[in-house]
C-alpha cells in the first residue's frame, strides 16, 4: 500500500492527526488510510466560522509560535501544530478545539484521544526543534485548561504510534471502538458492511464489493 500519495510530507511519516483518529477508534484510522474520503462535516463548516481560539490565550512570558511544523523519526510522525508556546529551551503545546467543552477530567476520559494529539505534538517539537516539553494548553469552547505531559502519558502515545505503524504496515483492520457518535460517522456504512471483528489484510474489501453487489 502506497500511503505516500494520500499522506503527502516527510518521507515514512504519517501526520499526527492520524494517531488522534487511531487514539478515538482504531477502525477510523484504518479507513482514513486505506479508503480515504473527502468530506466535510457541519462541525468543521462551523469550527471556521467561530473567532479565533487561540485569542484567548494569556501567554503571560511565553512567546506565542503558531503554526509550526514539527516531526519525530523516532514515532513516525509529524504535522503542524495550532501554536507553540516557547520560553527559552522549555516549550508548551496549544491545540485549539473551538467547539468542544474541555476539563481536565475530560482530557483524562472521553478526550483522551485529543491529550494524545497534543502529547504526540510535543514529543514530535522535543525532537525536531531541540526543546524541552513542560505540559500541553488545550483552548476549548468553555475556556483553556493546561496538563502536565507524564511519563505515563509519553509512554501511551508510543504505544499508540507503534499500534499506528503496525496497522499502516501489515494492512491489518484493527476493528471498531463503538460509541454512541457512530452513527455520524462518515465510514458508518462502510464499517456495518466489513462487521466488528478485527481482520488481517485487506479481504474487507472483497467483502464490502459482495454486499454492495447483494443490495
Amino acid at each position: 500500500m502506497n500511503f505516500q500519495a494520500k499522506w503527502p510530507g516527510e518521507r515514512g511519516l504519517l501526520p499526527v492527526r492520524l494517531l488522534k483518529e487511531y487514539a478515538y477508534c482504531p477502525r477510523y484510522a484504518y479507513f482514513q488510510v486505506f479508503l480515504a474520503r473527502s468530506y466535510v462535516t457541519c462541525s468543521m463548516r462551523a469550527a471556521l466560522e467561530v473567532e479565533d481560539p487561540l485569542a484567548r490565550l494569556d501567554p503571560d512570558s511565553w512567546r506565542v509560535e503558531r503554526g509550526v511544523y514539527v516531526a519525530s523519526r523516532r514515532l513516525g510522525l509529524h504535522g503542524f501544530v495550532d501554536a507553540l508556546l516557547v520560553r527559552g529551551r522549555l516549550v508548551k503545546v496549544v491545540e485549539a478545539k473551538a467547539l468542544t467543552r474541555v476539563s481536565s477530567r475530560a482530557l483524562r476520559g472521553r478526550l483522551r484521544h485529543v491529550m494524545a494529539q497534543a502529547g504526540a505534538y510535543g514529543m514530535c517539537a522535543e525532537e525536531s526543534l531541540g526543546l524541552t516539553l513542560t505540559g500541553v494548553v488545550i483552548v476549548g469552547s468553555n475556556g483553556v485548561v493546561e496538563e502536565k505531559v507524564t511519563p505515563a502519558h509519553r509512554r501511551y502515545v508510543e504505544s499508540l504510534a507503534r499500534g499506528l505503524w503496525r496497522m499502516v504496515i501489515r494492512e491489518e483492520d484493527p476493528g471498531p471502538r463503538p460509541r454512541r457518535e457512530c452513527g455520524y460517522c462518515v465510514y458508518g456504512d462502510v464499517c456495518r458492511a466489513v462487521g466488528l471483528r478485527p481482520s488481517s489484510g485487506l479481504g474487507w474489501l472483497a467483502r464490502l464489493h459482495a454486499s454492495s453487489s447483494s443490495s
